[in-house]
């Protein structure tokens, strides 16, 4: 038997279409009944993943299903202290992201941080700011990456995030990314 016939409202109906096996017709409507709702469930029915990623101050647990993944993050004594769902790009995506943005802000590496955003960029501070290329952040690169923001990207925990909007967040918010289009880029600098 396949595994569509192992659904237990499937298999009832199977029987009691069986029962009435003299009259063909009621045995075939049955029978397409039964595979018309069991054959799409099945076939795109998928157990959840589930990983749990420990750092140094707590752990991220990720249930992925149906492509949206839920994110949950604990501190060091267990606590939740943000939970959020990835609608649009997944948790690997932004992590991934997080994790090279992290590494080129402690290496100061410019070049290698300007090729991780989306542009134009926007960026927040006393005043508001469009960047328009790659080019134009590494001009404003020292107006852009104030102390504050570096310190904050180079603190926060890649695997710590939070997704809210279709957007993926790093620390308190410091940079929020989006990964619709495929790659997670950062699309939002808040100074």
């Amino acid at each position: 038997m396949g595994d569509w016939m192992k659904l237990p409202d499937i298999r009832a109906l199977l029987q009691a279409a069986e029962g009435a096996r003299s009259h063909a017709s009621t045995f075939f409507a049955a029978a397409i009944l039964a595979l018309t709702f069991a054959l799409p469930q099945s076939i795109g029915a998928q157990e959840p993943q589930s990983m749990a990623i420990r750092f140094a101050g707590g752990e991220t647990i990720v249930e992925s299903e149906t492509g949206i993944d839920h994110v949950v993050v604990r501190d060091a004594g267990g606590k939740t202290t943000a939970e959020s769902w990835c609608d649009s790009g997944t948790f690997s995506a932004y992590q991934a992201l997080f994790t090279s943005l992290k590494e080129a802000a402690v290496q100061n590496h410019r070049a290698a941080l300007a090729k991780l955003f989306s542009y134009p960029l926007r960026v927040n501070g006393s005043k508001i700011l469009t960047v328009r290329s790659e080019a134009s952040l590494l001009n404003t690169y020292d107006e852009v990456f104030t102390k504050k923001v570096l310190d904050e990207i180079q603190s926060a925990e890649p695997a710590a995030v939070f997704c809210r909007n279709g957007l993926g967040m790093l620390g308190n918010g410091v940079v929020w990314a989006d990964a619709s289009a495929g790659d997670a880029k950062v699309v939002v600098v808040n100074q």
